[in-house]
């Protein structure tokens, strides 16, 4: 029965591919859509049977933990659907941006664990099949941000398809039941919004409505990166709207975001950023020792502190993992070498650049760069764990890789292979 119910889902969804609108004028063939989310498919059904031999693994702890919901959902209906409301500390639902024991905390693993028990139902409580349910749901988040990619990045469909879809981390990460591909598809809806409320329609109800439903979406299940979106957004808008040279908008409100990261909390105290990454960074730090962790210095809730622990935090999120961290847990062998893959692509974009290329004069290009790194950073700040880090800073890679491959010569490049043989 399962076998076939798998099956039943998975030819459902690829007609439905085929038959949504959005999907369909995304301005790729059917033929190649379908491959794509079969592909996803297949990386979600691997990173499962993979995960399955870490006891530990959030996404099989999603699944069990959903099971009793689900079960919960024929025993007392009314808490199955008024638990996720609940704090389990008492009337108190302060702590927004805690990273332990609050209400907002909890709700991010609530969230998932409530999604999965909904797949479920469709499920009959299969692991295989809630994964092909899950990147149905996610694959539109991917379109939209293709959709938004093709129109900056004109007439490099096959770049983009790669970028998009198939980076090794990107397609692991984003395919497997968890955080990341739901982050992948809330960013890809509100930035698709955002896109064409800037060069097409202008702003409208429908578009207003996405853009708070995705952001919402974003900053239950991870508040930094929200946190993160806004500026990047603003600055985005900005740029579009006035003369200015896009990173020079970029520089002087970044520059701003900065200064405010700092001095908030001594007006709002409640707000007092700093402090709460110093909190995120301890609360990492208090898990259990990991296989794959790493050294980070201490941080301190104060811009000298920030600044000291900068070319660690730097090294960590965007270098690592080199090749010897391989031997820590063989598994991030694959993202070393991916790793290696992109800075070879970096010096060939170095040495190979487009004459006419202004990657800087592009405020969507921008956007991605400054939106990225700044998460980037956040994350070196505050995981530990290769594994998490490796995780974490996936679903970024499009924002960054996509302008390299764009803006290198390929012509130069293989003029230059071709005289040196």
């Amino acid at each position: 029965m399962g076998y076939l119910l798998f099956i039943f889902y998975l030819l459902l969804f690829c007609w439905l591919l085929g038959k949504i609108k959005f999907v369909v004028n995304a301005g790729l063939s059917k033929k190649i859509i379908v491959i794509l989310f079969l592909t996803k498919v297949s990386a979600g059904l691997f990173a499962g049977w993979l995960y399955q031999f870490y006891p530990n693994a959030d996404t099989w702890l999603y699944h069990s933990d959903a099971l009793k919901e689900y079960q919960l959902l024929f025993i007392n209906p009314k808490e199955y659907f008024t638990n996720l409301f609940i704090s389990n500390y008492g009337d108190d639902y302060s702590g927004v941006f805690k990273s332990t024991g609050s209400y907002w905390n909890d709700l991010k693993t609530n969230l998932m664990v409530k999604m999965v028990s909904v797949f479920h139902i469709l499920s009959g409580g299969r692991y295989y099949i809630n994964v092909v349910i899950y990147n149905f749901l996610i694959f539109l988040g991917n379109i939209a941000l293709f959709k938004v990619f093709k129109q900056v990045y004109k007439n490099h469909t096959n770049i983009l398809v790669i970028t998009c879809f198939l980076l090794p981390s990107f397609i692991f990460f984003g395919s497997t039941i968890h955080k990341e591909g739901l982050i992948i598809a809330a960013l890809g809806t509100s930035i698709y919004c955002i896109y064409n409320t800037l060069h097409y329609s202008g702003l409208t109800f429908r578009w207003v409505f996405f853009i708070i439903c995705s952001l919402g979406f974003i900053f239950l299940l991870r508040n930094f990166v929200f946190m993160a979106f806004i500026p990047g957004a603003i600055a985005w808008v900005i740029a579009e709207k006035t003369t200015f040279r896009p990173l020079v908008v970029f520089s002087v409100v970044y520059g701003l975001l900065i200064i405010l990261f700092f001095t908030i909390g001594k007006v709002i105290p409640v707000l007092n950023l700093p402090q709460a990454v110093v909190e995120k960074q301890e609360a990492f730090k208090g898990l259990e020792k990991a296989n794959t962790a790493v050294e980070m210095g201490t941080l301190h809730p104060t811009f000298r502190s920030f600044v000291a622990n900068t070319p660690r935090a730097i090294v960590n999120s965007l270098l690592r993992p080199f090749i010897t961290d391989g031997k820590l847990l063989r598994f991030l062998y694959l993202f070393a070498f991916e790793i290696l893959l992109y800075e070879l692509i970096f010096l060939v974009f170095l040495f190979f650049k487009r004459d006419d290329s202004m990657i800087f004069s592009n405020s969507f290009v921008v956007f991605g760069l400054f939106f990225s790194f700044s998460l980037l950073l956040m994350i070196g700040y505050t995981t530990s764990v290769l594994g998490a880090i490796v995780r974490y800073k996936s679903i970024y890679l499009p924002f960054i890789i996509t302008p390299l491959l764009y803006y290198i010569s390929w012509e130069k490049l293989v003029l230059t292979l071709r005289i040196k043989k």
